[in-house]
């Protein structure tokens, strides 16, 4: 169990500062931390698609530290994250994390769920599938700091279920949609914090 590193300057861990990782047909990752995009002009993606195909982090996951970082769960993948999980890190990060198609679900245990932190974070959760946080501790934040921005889309049947608070645009810009059918619930929240 180490720390996954994706779209690293200089590294050779998966090429050249781009770096993709696939999960499929049943297959299980495990880590202990991950970086996707770790600086300005590198990329991390990860997919982990089917039945059975499972990344569980026992650490935190962020996506888009200071460059790209995108990850995609689809056809009823699932995926955990045990200690908290950033979406747009960095001034410069961009990312994205897109859940789709009923069963498929992600789990943040503990720890926060910022959705652009400093950067500019997305995540989508649609067509039926499921995210959900574990603690009555954890805050999920769109647009956390000054020039962040985060958005959130709960579409078309899926389901978030926040067991901590919500906030839409903290220091930063927050936006949240919930269409076609999608249902979002939280212990409490905030919209226009400052």
């Amino acid at each position: 169990v180490g720390t996954i590193l994706l779209g690293l300057t200089g590294s050779s861990l998966i090429g050249g500062g781009q770096g993709t990782l696939t999960i499929a047909a049943g297959g299980f990752v495990s880590s202990g931390g991950a970086v996707l995009g770790y600086s300005p002009g590198t990329m991390g993606n990860v997919t982990v698609s089917g039945v059975g195909s499972s990344w569980k982090d026992s650490n935190l996951v962020n996506i888009g530290a200071g460059g790209q970082g995108t990850v995609t769960l689809n056809s009823q993948a699932s995926g955990t994250s045990a200690a908290g999980l950033r979406i747009g890190v960095g001034a410069s990060g961009v990312g994205t994390m897109t859940l789709t198609d009923f069963g498929t679900n992600w789990t943040n245990a503990s720890g926060d769920v910022l959705v652009g932190a400093q950067g500019a974070g997305t995540l989508n959760v649609q067509n039926g599938a499921t995210f959900s946080t574990g603690s009555s501790a954890t805050r999920v934040t769109l647009g956390f700091l000054a020039g962040a921005s985060g958005t959130m889309n709960v579409q078309n049947g899926a389901v978030f279920t926040d067991s901590g608070s919500l906030t839409v645009g903290l220091w930063g810009n927050g936006e949240l949609t919930i269409s076609g059918g999608g249902v979002m619930s939280s212990a409490g929240g905030d919209v226009a914090q400052a």
